[in-house]
């Protein structure tokens, strides 16, 4: 299954609705709140790279990056549950190219299975974000 949805705004929150159709009907409708968060390649600089590995993954995720040049500074990874919010936050050391991320928020607590976002920020601005999902 697979809808492209077109014209939304980065940062907006979209309600989805999702059911399944059996034979026996269509199941009941589940509703969730989600945020766009735009990974379009157009807004990597050149030189910039952003991933995980493994993805799907159990218990950890190794999340890679590289800047341009010009972007050495001032650098964090920051990563977002299904409802927008930033749970966890990395600062970007000189000379650092990944991060280790265990599944658990700032505060040290392991989160739940599901899809979180993370995000490449530069001062203060966003270049690039991905997904990711936890698997338990």
């Amino acid at each position: 299954m697979f809808y492209q949805l077109i014209g939304l705004v980065n940062g907006q929150q979209y309600m989805v609705g999702l059911s399944a159709e059996y034979e026996a009907g269509e199941s009941n409708i589940i509703e969730f709140e989600l945020p766009y968060v735009s990974s379009d390649d157009n807004t990597i600089q050149m030189g910039e790279v952003l991933t995980n590995f493994p993805n799907p993954f159990n218990p950890t995720t190794t999340i890679s990056f590289s800047f341009a040049t010009e972007h050495t500074e001032n650098n964090e990874i920051a990563i977002y549950n299904l409802k927008g919010q930033k749970i966890r936050h990395y600062s970007i050391e000189n000379n650092q190219s990944s991060i280790i991320w265990n599944g658990t928020d700032q505060t040290g607590k392991q989160v739940s299975s599901g899809i979180y976002f993370y995000r490449l920020i530069s001062d203060g601005k966003h270049i690039t974000s991905k997904k990711m999902l936890l698997l338990k």
